[in-house]
């Protein structure tokens, strides 16, 4: 077992990479650590969120990072890159943005004010469905057609990617 330290603070999220050589691992730094697995210290350190960083995602391709922070913000970051500030900055959240799934273009957030926000960064449009109940992790299935919001009420939400219908309800 391989023990990576670094953090000052509890880790509030991590996320790996597809050919599972990096790891990325967020927290109350307000910073977003990028790990080489076969490293003991991490390679970077994204700064930017003027507060704790509570989710991060890699998109398929892993030359995106994304992270949420309960600054209200999404920031996007290029790994390709040896930028350190944000590509993108994504604000329109009302609230501590909780989780964040990225699948081909289409980024998934989930915030405590309730909504699920699909953004679709190749047309730079932006879809919102109310939930209600604050969201705590957001999941796109792999061919598109459905998203798994689960809220703090104990629930798991099916929603129509399209359309953003209700499908079923898991309690």
């Amino acid at each position: 077992i391989k023990v990576y330290r670094g953090h000052s603070y509890p880790v509030s999220d991590l996320c790996i990479t597809t050919d599972n050589n990096f790891f990325a691992s967020a927290g109350l730094e307000k910073a977003i650590f990028l790990w080489d697995v076969t490293q003991d210290s991490p390679n970077r350190k994204f700064r930017g969120h003027t507060e704790q960083v509570n989710c991060v995602a890699f998109g398929a391709d892993n030359s995106i990072l994304a992270s949420g922070s309960y600054d209200g913000t999404l920031k996007l970051w290029d790994l390709k890159s040896r930028a350190v500030a944000p590509i993108m900055t994504l604000s329109s959240f009302k609230d501590s943005v909780t989780a964040v799934h990225i699948r081909g273009t289409s980024i998934a957030t989930g915030c405590v004010d309730g909504y699920v926000r699909t953004f679709d960064v190749r047309v730079g449009k932006v879809v919102m469905e109310c939930i209600t109940r604050p969201i705590i992790h957001v999941h796109i299935s792999s061919d598109h057609n459905c998203m798994m919001v689960q809220t703090l009420d104990s629930t798991i939400r099916l929603l129509d990617w399209n359309n953003g219908e209700l499908l079923n309800t898991y309690e």
